[in-house]
């Protein structure tokens, strides 16, 4: 989707609560990896996948600036108890994490400059929200700086019908391609699909889509 707060007036999910297909991912899958989060909208899923599943880092993208700059509000307001009372924030609001927080490294994941830091055994371990960025970019067609590293794991929930009926099939195929160089060996594509039959219904709300839906 992309309008902000899309997830959660498709999956009415409350503020504080795990997203629901967050739920089937194992943590270990995600705990001191390098993730990609495609389509990231207003960043929720990015935010949980750096806060609550304590990524070593993530990179969250989407094609739209508002919606990217909603994401980075969200992240300096995100609430978390190790901070604050949780009733400070029913009291007053949310407050901003600090900023600026201490890198954190254990020998046995200190890197040399001569490591390759796409090694699948590379982990650089930083501490929420210092792990987590928002870039806008159309990724299927513009590589980021941080792709160079590679990633672990790259997240892509929702975003699939958005790319095909943009790009039409080359443009979906594009986008896998993408996935696969950036990967780091052994990395996991975790991908939300959207049946085509879901299509029409998004089509008849976006008229300028029609002619390339016709095209599939």
């Amino acid at each position: 989707g992309n309008y902000i707060g899309y997830y959660r007036r498709r999956r009415e999910v409350q503020h504080g609560e795990l997203d629901d297909r967050l739920e089937l991912v194992p943590r270990e899958w995600i705990r001191g990896k390098r993730v990609l989060d495609v389509g990231a909208n207003a960043g929720e899923v990015s935010i949980e996948l750096a806060q609550r599943f304590r990524a070593a880092e993530v990179v969250g993208v989407d094609i739209d600036p508002e919606l990217t700059q909603q994401a980075r509000r969200n992240d300096l307001t995100v609430e978390d108890s190790a901070y604050f009372p949780t009733s400070l924030a029913r009291m007053f609001g949310f407050l901003p994490h600090p900023r600026g927080l201490v890198r954190s490294y254990t020998e046995s994941n200190a890197v040399s400059p001569r490591r390759n830091r796409r090694d699948a055994n590379y982990v650089e371990h930083l501490f929420f929200p210092e792990n987590i960025v928002f870039e806008t970019a159309d990724w299927v067609n513009t590589p980021l700086q941080a792709d160079r590293d590679g990633y672990d794991v790259i997240f892509a929930l929702s975003v699939t019908k958005w790319i095909h009926l943009q790009g039409l099939n080359p443009g979906l195929l594009a986008f896998f391609r993408r996935c696969f160089d950036c990967l780091r060996p052994g990395g996991r594509l975790i991908l939300e699909p959207q049946p085509f039959s879901t299509y029409a219904k998004n089509v008849k709300t976006m008229p300028e889509l029609q002619e390339r839906y016709d095209k599939l």
